[in-house]
């Protein structure tokens, strides 16, 4: 019995699934565990006007970044 496969939002991100808006507030919405910290530390940047990391803000459930 294989482990079933997770879409990741890098995954949907690739396929243009994902759809984000410049100067709006952006939600992601998943469910645990499928890369919601990881894309947006690694993609977001590219949604801000000067390409600075420092007009970024993620509000995060602490308890979940335990893993």
């Amino acid at each position: 019995m294989g482990v079933p496969s997770i879409t990741t939002v890098s995954d949907l991100y690739s396929k243009g699934k994902l759809k984000f808006q410049k100067g709006l507030f952006n939600i992601i919405n998943c469910g645990v565990r499928t890369g919601k910290t990881y894309w947006a530390a690694h993609h977001l940047v590219d949604y801000t006007r000067d390409g600075l990391y420092n007009r970024i803000l993620i509000l995060t459930d602490t308890t979940a970044l335990k893993d």
